[in-house]
């Protein structure tokens, strides 16, 4: 969804598109339409996004839609991300970081993409890439956790309430999955441990793994922990015991191995990679029918503080390819109508570059 009149340069569409905004256009803009990509381009207040609207939304949705979540973890520098095209302030504030007109993928309305994201040029061209500009809430907070723990809550209060806006839709979608928990997980979580994305009122509506490769582990053997490469002796006899009784514990491993087993890959996926190998993972359990509603991927190390060009333009690489080859294996044989995914990250940089070729957390 490209918004013009999104910024101030933008004169009387500025302020039109400002009087037209309503928050079932923003909801609209994220629904579980199908096959599509949606890119928070941290103006929409958060409240626009609120945990009710949320929440709402998904529980509006058909039931074999799926949700997939892909958290930039650091801080994403928006700006350089999708970029004002032919803009002098922006080129004078960000220097040597700000990228050129020539370089940039046009999207028409004097809106650009980061080279590295040529992989979404052809989404978006096709109607399958949405992007939301100016997300955001009022007096941002500039803190990881915080701001983190804000975006994942829904809730924009100082003391979010301590459950993920996710959490709350499936518990509302499945009150008796605590007591009665079913064969196969609701919701899936890759990586970013503690979070509370997936926290109902009651507990956790949600399996977390630690890494693509513990939940690989289990989809390929139906065990999260590997009980072979343990240290020699006594404690290494120790270790594999407990890890055996979690394995033995973890409730859903039948029917996370049964869906891996069933579905497969259609395309290829780029290598070193983390967030193609979380994908890749994520689009074989969709197609082999696990049913999970909720998938949460991340991609870390959007920090930029000292050296951006370079490492930020490497991170938006493997966004681009991964969440293309994601798309184009779903949409193989139709389940990409049924797939949504969306990013989103904790908070922008500053406009103005910093003096160790960087951006400062921002918005």
């Amino acid at each position: 969804m490209c918004i013009r009149g999104a910024h101030l340069e933008d004169g009387a569409e500025h302020d039109a598109a400002h009087l037209s905004w309503s928050r079932r256009q923003f909801l609209r803009g994220l629904a579980m339409a199908g096959g599509a990509i949606s890119l928070g381009a941290a103006g929409v207040p958060v409240s626009a996004a609120s945990s009710r609207s949320l929440e709402r939304a998904l529980l509006n949705s058909d039931p074999d839609k799926v949700f997939v979540l892909i958290q930039l973890a650091g801080g994403n520098d928006g700006l350089n991300t999708v970029l004002p095209l032919g803009n002098d302030l922006y080129h004078r504030a960000r220097g040597g970081l700000a990228i050129s007109d020539v370089q940039a993928i046009d999207l028409g309305g004097g809106v650009g993409l980061h080279p590295s994201l040529a992989a979404w040029e052809s989404l978006y061209k096709d109607g399958r890439l949405g992007i939301v500009q100016n997300v955001g809430y009022e007096n941002p907070a500039l803190s990881h956790f915080v701001s983190t723990d804000i975006w994942m809550s829904g809730q924009a209060e100082a003391e979010p309430s301590g459950t993920g806006w996710p959490g709350r839709y499936l518990e509302h979608a499945h009150p008796d999955y605590l007591a009665t928990p079913p064969d196969s997980p609701v919701a899936l979580q890759v990586g970013a441990s503690g979070s509370m994305l997936f926290q109902g009122n009651a507990g956790s509506m949600g399996v977390t793994f630690p890494s693509t490769s513990a939940l690989t582990r289990l989809a390929q053997g139906g065990a999260v922990y590997d009980t072979e490469d343990v240290p020699d002796g006594i404690l290494g006899q120790e270790l594999a015991f407990v890890r055996n009784i979690s394995n033995h514990s973890f409730g859903h491993a039948e029917s996370i191995k049964d869906a891996y087993d069933t579905g497969r890959n259609t395309r290829s996926y780029p290598g070193g990679n983390s967030l193609s190998d979380s994908l890749r993972t994520v689009a074989r359990l969709i197609r082999g029918g696990l049913g999970a509603r909720v998938y949460h991927v991340s991609l870390g190390g959007f920090d930029t503080h000292a050296n951006q060009q370079g490492t930020h333009a490497t991170l938006l690489r493997r966004l681009g390819d991964a969440t293309a080859a994601f798309m184009a294996d779903l949409a193989a044989d139709g389940h990409s109508e049924h797939v949504v995914a969306m990013t989103f990250s904790e908070f922008g940089r500053r406009i103005r570059a910093n003096g160790s070729a960087g951006t400062d957390h921002g918005t």
